[in-house]
């Protein structure tokens, strides 16, 4: 049993996915996500939720968050989407903080991988340059609910699609709930 971490990184801050290798479904991970208010295990950390420039200062306190979460959980195996060079919107900002995670992490002893981003997609909807929408949609395809409405939850779902995609072999009928009849 091989607990990791999953994450999808993005300027307004990471969602985390926590979950053990051989359980690989929706209903038996751990989400982190910072946020104004509480969505599923978020931690009270608004000093995160600056928006304001995009200074290594800002990544350092994305770096500081996720190793609070890493800890709780005693994880040192890391996955991380990587960035979608058709992104218009602060591509070279999404770039570089990434990379500062990504480099942090590792200095810090994390082992850390890099997950395709049209790997990710195809394995969670079979298309490789599927949208957001369609990810959103496959999710919920899959029987999931989303239990609040939350500005962000393609961020969440994302960093499930990350999780799913490392463990892809190992799923059986659905790919969100181990059983069918358990929904959140």
């Amino acid at each position: 049993m091989a607990k990791v971490a999953t994450i999808d990184y993005s300027l307004r801050q990471p969602a985390i996915c926590i979950g053990e290798t051989n359980k690989p479904y929706f209903d038996t991970c751990l989400f982190y996500y910072v946020g104004k208010t509480k969505y599923l295990n978020c931690l009270p950390m608004p000093w995160c939720l600056d928006t304001a420039g995009l200074s290594i200062e800002r990544f350092e306190r994305h770096v500081q968050y996720i190793r609070k979460v890493l800890g709780k959980h005693c994880i040192k195996k890391v996955y991380i989407e990587s960035i979608a060079y058709r992104a218009r919107n602060f591509q070279f900002a999404q770039a570089a903080g990434t990379q500062y995670v990504t480099d942090r992490l590792q200095q810090l002893g994390y082992t850390v991988e890099i997950v395709n981003i049209g790997t990710i997609k195809k394995a969670f909807t079979g298309k490789g340059n599927a949208s957001k929408a369609q990810m959103m949609a496959a999710f919920k395809n899959g029987g999931c609910t989303l239990p609040v409405t939350a500005p962000y939850w393609g961020d969440i779902v994302d960093a499930f699609a990350i999780f799913f995609t490392i463990t892809k072999e190992k799923h059986e009928g659905s790919m969100l709930f181990k059983d069918k009849r358990k929904k959140p």
